[in-house]
């Protein structure tokens, strides 16, 4: 199984271009390219400036070893007509031409959400129809740059509080709903730990409801409040229940990448041990995956 994190564990400290082998090194086997987080970086509307810049990015990981498991989109709302949502929206097609070159296979996109109350069904079907609208808009070019939509579990309201407004697209029946309606081979899943922890969901069984549809992950933990984006175990005082999750990827008959997104642990640590922080990250990944082949379906 590969074990992977995002190039946005060293975003304004160093390039990625050094972080790929010093990933390597600490015994990484995959990547994440955060595209979202490298926006500012380039004009990718222009492949004179951008096809050098990722040519090098893919060599470098090449030369590491590396294997590109997946990468973050663009996050935008289709609600919204802001200068943001409307730049980040731009990006979708410089952003899945971007996975091509590189051979990233999966590409995270958040569903576009409106909170809604809990019982108003038809408010949620048609919000499900148009996120399904949009992203079967973006299929065509899927399959020209051979390059898949995981389609990402949101944070929603917490369990515990049904009678607040909640977001569609926070739980695995509705992700289900999506990818069953696309029914294309490049539409997918990504399960996010945290996202699910913050909403109160019993991930075993939302993996195990998602099954094949499960294309890669989000692992990182909360303190069930924010979403806070630190290492698994890092927190004493947390839902987060890691045997359960790896037996729902089992049952899930997952096979895919365990990709941790924990920048935030990243960003903290002192360059004097940043690649011991490496290190013991490879370890966490390496504990998950024990506790993987422990688990019953």
């Amino acid at each position: 199984m590969l074990i992977a994190n995002s190039m946005n564990i060293c975003l304004n400290r160093f390039p990625e271009l050094d972080l790929l082998p010093r990933m390597a090194a600490a015994g990484y086997t995959g990547v994440d390219f955060n595209f979202w987080d490298l926006i500012p970086r380039l004009n990718w509307h222009d492949p004179a400036e951008v096809d050098p810049w990722l040519d090098a990015l893919a060599k470098a990981a090449a030369d590491a070893g590396l294997t590109w498991v997946q990468g973050h989109g663009p996050v935008f709302n289709i609600f919204e007509e802001t200068d943001d949502s409307r730049l980040q929206r731009d990006m979708c097609l410089p952003a899945l031409r971007a996975c091509g070159r590189l051979g990233v296979p999966w590409m995270v996109m958040h569903p576009n959400t409106l909170l809604i109350p809990p019982d108003d069904n038809e408010q949620r079907r048609r919000l499900i129809e148009v996120n399904v609208d949009y992203f079967r808009s973006l299929l065509p070019a899927c399959e020209e740059y051979g390059v898949g939509i995981a389609i990402e579990n949101i944070t929603g309201k917490r369990a515990e509080h049904p009678d607040l407004a909640r977001t569609p697209g926070s739980n695995a029946g509705e992700l289900r709903e999506m990818i069953d309606a696309l029914d294309h081979r490049l539409a997918g899943a990504c399960w996010d730990t945290g996202h699910a922890q913050i909403t109160g969901l019993d991930q075993r069984a939302s993996l195990a409801m998602l099954g094949s549809r499960l294309k890669v992950l989000h692992l990182h933990e909360t303190d069930g409040q924010r979403d806070l984006h630190v290492l698994p175990f890092t927190l004493q005082d947390t839902n987060a229940r890691w045997d359960e999750v790896m037996a729902g990827l089992r049952a899930a008959v997952y096979a895919g990448a365990l990709t941790l997104e924990t920048p935030a642990s990243f960003h903290a640590v002192p360059d004097a041990l940043f690649d011991d922080l490496l290190r013991y990250s490879v370890g966490v990944c390496w504990h998950l995956v024990s506790l993987y082949h422990l688990s019953s379906r």
